[in-house]
């Protein structure tokens, strides 16, 4: 999977601390023995053989809305490298996810899993209008949910990606904004944005 990954990845996505985007892997696998390198590298990552500079983000603040009166809200990349060999980790195991982990509250991670919830509802709703309760995303749910919690049931259903996980999201990440590294409690929580396994892990802490 990261061999088919690498080579397509999309431009124009946010960039770690290092500075390094999809667009330098993509070069890189443009060398000479590029592409062999980075997929020697993937099994590491996947253990979590990484140095601590690997686990940082770097926090930006995109806007919610379509001016500065509907607020901000922060978003940490974490480093290209990890994330494309986490993308890659999930689909090796995305039908074991989507078969046998999530619940039918979790459909939208699935393909076409919108569409499935919203037939479902709409089925609901009409045969008992009394029965369903509907409530919006939660308010930051993904910064906001325990990485213990995600640990624990990482190592009841998925104990091989227990290494990747603990090295991704078992300490406080650094987290870089504006030249400076964040005090530690404010990254101790939750996924990073860009991560593949946002949807995962916040499904394992729910």
């Amino acid at each position: 999977h990261l061999r088919e990954l690498l080579p397509a990845l999309p431009s124009g996505v946010g960039a770690g601390p290092s500075g390094l985007r999809y667009e330098h892997l993509r070069a890189v696998c443009d060398g000479a023995g590029g592409l062999e390198a980075l997929v020697e590298l993937g099994p590491r990552i996947a253990a979590g053989e990484w140095s601590e500079g690997m686990s940082a983000a770097r926090l930006t603040a995109l806007l919610k809305g379509a001016d500065e009166s509907h607020g901000y809200r922060p978003v940490a990349s974490g480093e290209v490298l990890r994330r494309v060999v986490g993308k890659a980790m999930l689909k090796a195991i995305q039908s074991t996810v989507e078969s046998e982990f999530l619940s039918a509250q979790q459909l939208c991670f699935s393909k076409d899993g919108c569409h499935v919830a919203y037939g479902l509802l709409r089925h609901l709703l009409a045969s008992r209008p009394d029965f369903i309760v509907a409530a919006t995303d939660e308010h930051t749910a993904f910064q906001r949910v325990s990485r213990e919690a995600m640990k624990r049931t990482m190592i009841q259903k998925f104990p091989d990606l227990v290494p990747y996980f603990h090295a991704a999201y078992g300490q406080p990440a650094g987290l870089f904004y504006a030249g400076r590294q964040m005090p530690a409690e404010q990254s101790a929580h939750g996924c990073q944005q860009g991560c593949a396994w946002g949807t995962l892990c916040y499904s394992a802490g729910k």
